[in-house]
Formats: C-alpha cells, structure tokens, sequence
C-alpha cells in the first residue's frame, strides 16, 4: 500500500477492520457454542448419576424389606417350635394367636416385596439402557465439542493474521489522520467515502469547487457536514452513475 493515496490506504483500512468486526463476532459466537457444548457433559452425566443413586436407593430398599421378612419368618419358625413343646393350653393359644400375627405381617411384607422387587427391575432395566444411550450422547457431545474447538481455533487464527495486516497498514496512515479515522469509525460504519455528483454520498453535502479540486488530484477531505473522510476517484463516480438509471 506504500505509494497509494491516503484514502486507498484509509479504504483497505476499513476493510480490515470490517473483517476483524466480524471475525471478533464469530469467535465470540463459537466461544460461546464450545462452552455451552461443554457444560452439556456434566449434565448429561448427572441425568444417568441420578438414575443410578436412585436405583440403588431402591436395591436397598429391597435389601431391608427382605431382611425384615426373613426375620419374621425366623419369628414364625421359632414360635411353631415354641408351640410344638408347650403343653399349657392358655400358653399354647398364646403363641397360636402370637404365630397368625407374624405370619399375616409376614405376607403383607412379601406383597410388599414381591412390588418392591418389580419397581427394582425396572429401574435396573432403564438404567441399563439408559448408560448406553447416555453414554452414547457423551461421546457425541464430545467429538462435538472438539469440532466445535477446531473451527474456533480456525477462526482465532484469521482474527489474529487480520490483527496483524491491520498493524501493518496503519504504518502507511499518518498518525493525525489515523487518530481522526478511530474516533470516526467508533461512530458509523461507512467512515471513508467517495464523492459523487460533487457531492458526499452519505450525507448529500454538496462539496465546493475548490475542494473538488483537490480530491480529484487524488488528495483527501473531511466532509464539511458529517465529518467523514471524502476522496474522489472516477470510476466510482462512473459506476454509481450508470447504475441509477
């Protein structure tokens, strides 16, 4: 760009900072879809940890309702032992009545059991085909995930190498012209235009005749009413003029 006329410096100028806008958008878009990938793991892995706990709580479940029947069967084996050697009808009638108590606590707790046990089964099932799938959506999550990474790397790359074009076409910008193009940019977008029918082609000032002059010896302005950079180039003008009609 050494040798160009200021404004084509100023206009490349534009273009890297247009690209370095949108490249900064990017990457930031994609910062934000890796780590929201990412967060999705731990969540998947809490979904199958929940069911697992949940499972288990039901095992033991069943674990101290069985221990409960067996105690009550041992009760009940003890008493008809205990009925068989009494001989004391008032005790016997004791125990007879003692053994139909724990037998009838005893078959409510199997029935008990025998639901507890089928609720069990169908938790082990779903965790079963649950971890699969889960684990499933984990490995997919993370091939996503390290997708997702690459292309941000990718796109942090160009941002870096418009970064470094940008630093080295504001060596060929004189300092008080830079300083005047960030404050502008920092307010439109378009900050750099051409001339066109003698006048600015974002604000329609019309350009006086001695101004015109110099853009058109390839020199550069500031617009008179809306402060932006004004040049001049011909088949600009050309161009702009054959498309309106």
């Amino acid at each position: 760009m050494i040798g160009q006329p200021l404004w084509k410096n100023l206009k490349a100028l534009v273009e890297i900072d247009n690209n370095i806008k949108q490249l900064k958008e990017k990457v930031k878009g994609e910062i934000q879809k890796v780590e929201t990938s990412k967060s999705l793991i731990p969540k998947i892995q809490k979904n199958l940890l929940d069911l697992q706990l949940n499972c288990k709580e039901m095992k033991k479940k069943v674990d101290a309702e069985e221990l409960i029947a067996n105690d009550l069967k041992d009760k009940e084996e003890h008493k008809r032992e205990a009925l068989d050697k009494t001989t004391n009808e008032k005790e016997y009638r004791a125990i007879e009545k003692e053994i139909k108590r724990v037998t009838l606590e005893r078959m409510e707790l199997e029935d008990v059991l025998i639901q507890s046990w089928h609720k069990y089964d169908l938790a082990k099932k779903e965790v079963d085909e649950q971890e699969e799938q889960i684990n499933k959506e984990i490995e997919e999550t993370k091939v996503k995930t390290t997708e997702l990474e690459t292309e941000l790397k990718e796109s942090q790359k160009k941002l870096d190498s418009a970064l470094a074009d940008r630093e080295f076409s504001t060596k060929n910008i004189p300092t008080e012209w830079l300083h005047k193009y960030e404050r502008m940019k920092e307010n439109v977008s378009n900050p750099i235009v051409p001339v066109i029918q003698n006048s600015c082609s974002a604000c329609f000032y019309n350009v006086i005749r001695q101004d015109l002059q110099r853009l058109k010896n390839d020199g550069m302005l500031l617009c008179r009413n809306c402060y932006r950079f004004l040049y001049y180039e011909k088949e600009e003008e050309k161009e702009e003029n054959s498309g309106s009609f």
